[in-house]
């Protein structure tokens, strides 16, 4: 497992990997006429450590669904990262953004889209073991909701599970109404 962590940062492909270009985070916020805002960002990023977004879906033992990661290897990758201090909080990111903060070289958040129990019931447990900073996207018209969805059986969370996630220090965003 940490092999495979450590090759999926050093790797030019990132396989169940999305990257993420921190410059769509802001300036996308920026008004196209402000030129020398757009220019200061695109000069700190080119000279800045490169920021990865590891992307989960769901966790557990479901062989042969490809956006299920065994929870022993979200541990171990977990951990790997942990112990190299490369997990970022999304405040760290945007403060790096801001030019208020520094991020270490390869930094990693962590997301974990859609918003399904298993991020409760078996991911939660890992965060907090490791110190994980990491947001949950969430389908809002999805919470609560049984197994709805094609692709799995999993259901969704719940609104107090979603609390006890952000009681615990997940962060909670929008993935899609």
């Amino acid at each position: 497992p940490a092999d495979a962590a450590r090759a999926l940062l050093d790797g030019p492909t990132l396989p169940a990997l999305q990257t993420v270009s921190p410059a769509r985070l802001i300036l996308g916020a920026l008004s196209p006429q402000d030129h020398a805002a757009r220019a200061a960002v695109g000069q700190r990023l080119a000279a800045a450590p490169r920021i990865r977004a590891l992307t989960y879906h769901r966790f557990g033992d479901a062989p042969g669904d490809p956006w299920c990661v065994a929870t022993a290897e979200f541990a171990a990758q977990m951990r790997w990262l942990a112990e190299r201090g490369l997990l970022v909080s999304l405040d760290a990111v945007q403060g790096f953004l801001a030019g208020t903060a520094t991020l270490p070289r390869n930094a990693v958040l962590v997301t974990i889209d859609d918003g399904c129990r298993s991020l409760v019931s078996e991911a939660l447990p890992v965060l907090r073991d490791f110190a994980v900073p990491a947001v949950a996207y969430v389908s809002a018209g999805l919470v609560g909701a049984g197994a709805v969805a094609a692709d799995h059986a999993e259901p969704y969370a719940s609104w107090d599970e979603l609390a006890r996630l952000h009681d615990a220090g997940v962060e909670i965003g929008s993935h899609a109404f």
